[in-house]
């Protein structure tokens, strides 16, 4: 019995044109056959295309009463994909019939035809896997003649307005709707796609690539250069040893609460204490690449100079405007910008060999096939990409667009996981909190309470969809904290979902802030080269609004209870109160103590 993966399945519903197309009875036999095969070949999307194909003839024009029992086949493969669609598996036998027989009438499918179909051998046995492939071809191939057929009246109007220059269009607008019509022919085409897998992702112990195929996931499993640090000891422990290949992370925050800082911090990270990286292509130059569709380049650019605590301790002139205010007007030199250059590259490049790109792209038509184009450009000019950074999922579209922002989403981060395992990478992107979390973090900010927030931001809060956490390999919480105890900022990661095994007993932490006044408040203190880790697993030892109250509840019934009795143990609460004071302070100095120890040679102005 052939199964189908149902978390896959997504609606199919269009509002494109039906074509007229007339299969023959021998090709809709040997979908059926195809349908109800089991395959390595045959995934839910395999279900999905075909359905979409079906979907896209119009039955009435395309066949007719002197056609015979062909139109009656025609409905059944219908229908059996709609019920694919709705089971987790394909009936058989006299369950199908029965099926079918509730949906169609005698006049329109008889059950002479139902029972040649399901009570025959027509459909025993498993198609080829040569065959499935075909079959696989095939719908794509039909699919892709369906989306060049619904944009032909569109690519027709962009040709006459490039020949005929009297036409309805204005010139101003050719271009864009050329681009827009492209890109909108080739996300189709895209979607399209056939979902085959390559015969070395199939395990069979019998078969003759068995070999590969165990080396290949040994390989994966025990080499080092299948994970890259993120900076950060606890965060890397948390996540089991780094960002590991083939994982899409999805880190989740509140609305202006440095979550693109987060990521800008965690890739700089990556590109600059990453050793054990490994390339596909030994000549290729490794590279880690932020791709920002939310900050300009200018932004993003100073977000790292911010990092690097580069000083900009430049010459300049006083000027006056026009208003007679006096101000600052650089005069930078070569030599200046070239420094700045150096910086970047003495701390990153020189130091692991992996160069950092950026790339700012804040087209509102880009979805998520443009990091394969991506991919592909930088690997033809001697660079391969090892990590994936983006920011964030609204910005970006799915090659299979929905009309429900929950299932956009949801789709994007489906691909992003994809790419992921396409280019045995690790993807990183961001998303955000709905405004629950925000009137969280308000309510206690006003109280002056907020702390360890990131602990009581959970699944429910997330924007839009939980397609996005459930899609994803491993969902993240992030926030940006104060502590007013101990005058220091942290940056909190609590796991919400994740596909990986971690460890229950250590799925929250907050890392500080470095307080060096070079890095302007920007940097979150890097440790994966220390002895020591920095991070704690609680921000404060002191007890929230509710907690508070409830032990002053607690107290007050105790010394009732106790009476005078009470007061005897009174000097020695003090003294516990005072002892908790004292481990705060030296835990504050060890963290103070540790990033003043950093070796300030790699830091040199």
């Amino acid at each position: 019995m052939a199964y189908i993966e149902k978390k896959s399945k997504k609606s199919l519903k269009t509002k494109k044109e039906k074509i007229t197309y007339k299969l023959s009875i021998n090709t809709i036999i040997n979908l059926l056959k195809y349908t109800y095969s089991n395959s390595d070949y045959l995934l839910a999307k395999s279900y999905k295309n075909l359905k979409r194909f079906i979907d896209s003839i119009d039955e009435n024009r395309s066949y007719t009463e002197d056609d015979g029992n062909v139109i009656e086949y025609f409905r059944v493969l219908k229908e059996v994909l709609n019920i694919i669609d709705e089971l987790d598996e394909i009936p058989y036998g006299s369950e199908m019939i029965d099926y079918i027989s509730e949906k169609y009438p005698e006049e329109k499918v008889s059950y002479n035809t139902l029972q040649t179909i399901f009570e025959s051998e027509m459909l025993e046995g498993d198609m080829p896997d040569n065959n499935i492939q075909y079959w696989n071809k095939f719908i794509q191939d039909k699919l892709d003649h369906f989306s060049m057929f619904n944009n032909l009246d569109k690519l027709q109007d962009v040709i006459d307005a490039f020949k005929l220059p009297n036409t309805s269009i204005d010139p101003n607008n050719v271009i864009p709707l050329a681009r827009e019509t492209i890109t909108t022919l080739y996300r189709e085409l895209q979607a399209n796609k056939s979902p085959e897998q390559s015969k070395l992702n199939i395990f069979n112990p019998m078969s003759d690539n068995v070999n590969k195929v165990v080396k290949t996931s040994l390989d994966s499993f025990l080499n080092t250069g299948s994970k890259l640090t993120t900076g950060y000891q606890g965060f890397d422990k948390m996540i089991k040893g780094g960002l590991q290949n083939g994982r899409c992370y999805l880190l989740v925050g509140i609305p202006k609460h440095f979550k693109s800082g987060v990521i800008v911090n965690i890739s700089l990270n990556t590109c600059c204490y990453a050793k054990n990286w490994i390339t596909k292509n030994p000549d290729a130059i490794p590279c880690v690449v932020y791709y920002t569709m939310e900050n300009s380049l200018n932004e993003t650019l100073e977000r790292v100079y911010n990092y690097f605590g580069i000083p900009f301790n430049f010459k300049y002139d006083i000027v006056k405007n026009k208003n007679g205010f006096e101000t600052k007007k650089y005069k930078l030199t070569d030599e200046e910008v070239q420094m700045v250059i150096n910086r970047i590259q003495k701390e990153s490049y020189e130091k692991t060999g992996i160069c950092y790109i950026i790339v700012y792209d804040n087209k509102r038509t880009t979805d998520t096939s443009a990091m394969y184009t991506l991919y592909d450009e930088l690997l033809a000019q001697g660079f391969e990409m090892i990590m994936l950074a983006h920011d964030y999922i609204k910005k970006i579209r799915s090659v299979q667009p929905a009309v429900d922002i929950r299932q956009e989403l949801g789709n994007v981060v489906d691909e992003f996981c994809t790419f992921a395992k396409d280019k045995d990478i690790p993807v990183i992107t961001i998303h955000q909190f709905n405004r629950e979390a925000m009137k969280k973090a308000e309510e206690e900010a006003k109280g002056g309470l907020r702390k360890d927030l990131g602990r009581k931001l959970n699944a429910s809060m997330v924007g839009d969809s939980n397609l996005v956490l459930e899609n994803a390999d491993v969902s993240i919480a992030v926030d940006k904290e104060f502590d007013v105890e101990t005058n220091q900022n942290y940056e909190t990661f609590h796991i919400l979902m994740a596909r990986i095994k971690t460890d229950p007993l250590f799925d929250y932490m907050a890392q500080p802030f470095d307080p060096d006044p070079k890095y302007d408040g920007f940097r979150i203190a890097v440790d994966v080269d220390r002895k020591t880790p920095l991070y704690i697993t609680k921000i404060s030892k002191l007890p929230d609004a509710g907690e508070r109250q409830s032990i002053d509840s607690s107290n007050d019934a105790v010394k009732k209870r106790l009476g005078n009795k009470s007061g005897l143990n009174k000097s020695k609460e003090l003294e516990e109160e005072n002892e908790d004071a004292e481990m705060e302070e030296e835990d504050l100095a060890e963290i103070n103590e540790l990033l003043e120890d950093d070796d300030d040679s790699d830091f040199e102005e």
